[in-house]
């Protein structure tokens, strides 16, 4: 963005959306079990216990061990809206820690909990902020 000014802003925003998908698609294609496998490798079995049971579970047991390890006031509330919780997650510091926002759609798709164009629809406005900002800036 800084330099190509004002077109680079257009060229970056899609290029981070498309990333995004493509990201969000690699994890629709991979299986659970190979995450697991990785943690499995770092010796990590307590997250690739969680990762198989998560996996063999149907989706409303996954909100509830959500609902289970979250705050008692905001764990309910967000647990059952899943899309704010996606939105919040790309924009949370410390996001890194799975990965940045590739992490974030990787996991996303692997979950098989998110239509396609409501996760490119969340994407889209979660990311627009900087990109928005930048344009009234430059202006």
């Amino acid at each position: 963005m800084l330099v190509f000014g004002r077109a680079g802003v257009v060229l970056v925003y899609l290029g981070t959306l498309l990333g995004l998908s493509i990201a969000f698609h690699a994890g629709r294609g991979l299986p659970p079990s190979a995450l697991a496998s990785f943690f499995g490798w770092l010796r990590l079995s307590a997250i690739r216990d969680w990762v198989l049971s998560l996996a063999h579970g149907s989706p409303g047991s996954a909100m509830a061990q959500v609902r289970a390890v979250a705050p008692k006031r905001l764990g309910a509330r967000f647990a059952s809206h899943r899309y704010l919780l996606l939105a919040l997650a790309f924009n949370v510091p410390g996001n890194v820690v799975v990965g940045g926002g590739g992490g974030i759609a990787l996991l996303a798709g692997m979950s098989g909990r998110f239509a396609y164009w409501k996760f490119l629809g969340v994407c889209a406005a979660a990311v627009a902020p900087v990109p928005a900002l930048f344009l009234v800036a430059t202006f």
